[in-house]
């Protein structure tokens, strides 16, 4: 039998923080441990970078991981697969955020690069998404640094429009969920979608059976590619319209059900 790959979002997939619910839950710990058994494999994919992962994720033996929207993709810590953001780009970013007063995030695999550590904005998003400020560094040389997604913050809506115009050029942009102002520029071109496709043209043809699990906007593309697209039961409008099948809550152990429904576990 050919070994499977399942694949997991974290933010309201694994773990949903805006329910309390912070770490993997036992029941979904133990479902995946069935699954792995086989040679079967389990990977985080998300769209922070590595260290942006919190510790109690980690701690987990995943197999591997698909980081920053597809653009950095290892499995059993080496990497398969990696595109970094150009020069250019970066200093794209830099540029638009010192003019208006934007914070950015440069997101690399060991660190990640701000404008100041200090600001407030970027205290209060820090401890809303859970980051350890031990990895953020303002003091960086832009021509030394590997990034690989970027986050961006603006101060109002109607100001999208100027971000947008500087670094669609560069970026594929999109937004968080809906009433923030914050959004993912990932490199053009890469998503959790074709980190998954470059996982599988890697590992080899023995992998050919995916199963994705997620319920943002940034998953849409994962979902597509896979063989198997599971939206959770929160998920996005338009990712619950492409899924193959809609699953429980992370508080209904969703995981667990979509495990069993195809008989994985």
């Amino acid at each position: 039998m050919c070994p499977k790959v399942a694949l997991f979002d974290i933010d309201g997939t694994l773990i949903e923080c805006s329910l309390g619910i912070f770490s993997i839950t036992p029941s979904v710990k133990q479902a995946i441990s069935a699954f792995q058994k086989n040679g079967n494999l389990a990977l985080i994919a998300t769209g922070r970078t590595k260290c942006f992962i919190e510790d109690h994720i980690k701690a987990y033996p995943f197999d591997g991981y698909i980081t920053c929207n597809g653009a950095y993709v290892e499995v059993h810590d080496q990497c398969l697969y990696q595109k970094s953001i150009s020069k250019e780009a970066l200093e794209a970013v830099i540029k638009l955020c010192e003019k208006y007063d934007f914070i950015y995030f440069l997101e690399g695999k060991d660190k990640i690069y701000v404008r100041q550590k200090d600001d407030p904005r970027l205290i209060d998003f820090e401890q809303r998404w859970r980051m350890d400020p031990s990895i953020v560094e303002d003091q960086f040389d832009v021509e030394k640094i590997q990034c690989y997604i970027v986050m961006i913050q603006i101060n109002d809506l109607q100001e999208e429009h100027i971000m947008k115009e500087a670094l669609s050029p560069y970026f594929d942009i999109s937004r968080h969920m809906l009433g923030q102002i914050s959004y993912d520029l990932n490199i053009k071109g890469v998503n959790k979608g074709t980190g998954l496709k470059a996982l599988v043209e890697t590992l080899g043809e023995d992998y050919q059976e995916t199963y994705a699990f997620g319920d943002g906007r940034n998953d849409l593309e994962m979902l597509t590619y896979a063989k198997y697209g599971i939206a959770m039961k929160e998920a996005a409008p338009e990712l619950k319209a492409i899924a193959d099948y809609v699953t429980n809550s992370v508080k209904e152990d969703g995981i667990v059900q979509a495990l069993e429904y195809y008989h994985l576990i």
